[in-house]
Formats: C-alpha cells, sequence, structure tokens
C-alpha cells in the first residue's frame, strides 16, 4: 500500500496524541485533529466511549459536538484518531464504516509494540482505506 496523499501535523500536537494515547491505555482512547486549512494545528480529545462502550452512538454525537465547537473556532475538522492499545495500526471494519467521510482522515495509534507507539493515517473512501504519509512538522 503506497502512500498517495500527505498530511501535515505539527509536533506538539502528534505528540499530545500519542501521549493522550499512552496515558488512557488499555481504555480506547480517541479525538479529534483539526486545522485553518490542510495542517494539523489543534486536537481535541474526547471521551464518548470512556462513558458507554456499549453504545456506539454515543461516539457519534461526541464527535458531532465536537466537530461543531472546531467550526465554531474556526477550525476545520482533518482527521479523527483512534488508539489500538493492543492491536496493529490498521483501521478495523468498523472504523471504516463508521468513519467514512473522505474529507476527515482516520489516525490510528498503536500501542502493540511493547509500548513504542506506532502511528499511520488513513484516507477511508467507498469502504476501502488508504494509507496516508504523515508530516510531522
Amino acid at each position: 500500500m503506497q502512500p498517495e496523499k500527505h498530511i501535515a501535523v505539527k509536533r506538539e500536537i502528534f505528540y499530545e496524541m500519542i501521549q493522550h494515547c499512552m496515558k488512557s491505555s488499555p481504555r480506547i482512547a480517541f479525538g479529534m485533529l483539526a486545522g485553518r486549512e490542510t495542517a494539523i494545528e489543534v486536537v481535541e480529545m474526547m471521551s464518548g466511549l470512556e462513558a458507554d462502550r456499549s453504545d456506539p452512538t454515543n461516539e457519534m454525537i461526541e464527535c458531532m459536538e465536537t466537530k461543531s465547537r472546531l467550526l465554531g473556532r474556526g477550525h476545520r475538522p482533518l482527521a479523527i484518531f483512534r488508539c489500538h492499545a493492543s492491536g496493529n495500526a490498521a483501521p478495523t471494519q468498523y472504523e471504516i464504516e463508521t468513519y467514512s467521510d473522505p474529507n476527515v482522515m482516520l489516525f490510528i495509534v498503536s500501542l502493540q509494540q511493547g509500548g513504542v507507539p506506532l502511528v499511520k493515517a488513513y484516507e477511508i473512501a467507498a469502504s476501502q482505506a488508504r494509507l496516508v504519509r504523515i508530516e510531522v512538522e
């Protein structure tokens, strides 16, 4: 799978996302990444899965509320991130079905490698996940 697209992320935002995942592990961690153009400049941590993991509707409601807050501050949602505490850095079928907006990428932070985080980004469209190159600035 060869990355065709790329996305830029501010270094401090990239590490804040990883820290959130490591601190939350083994619980599920997720959040939204946003910016003003095509570079990620802002991270919003979300907690819906902590409240009730049995109902995925909670996650979608929190995503919509977070997106609205970001838009209200002039930021465009560019990606969702999710932590895979014991899984690899590839999207699950649930994630492919749930995060299918081609304008919002999916970042997966895997902690499977003995505590060394592995981060990959994907563009999800037409039930397919395509790898996107991450540029940490």
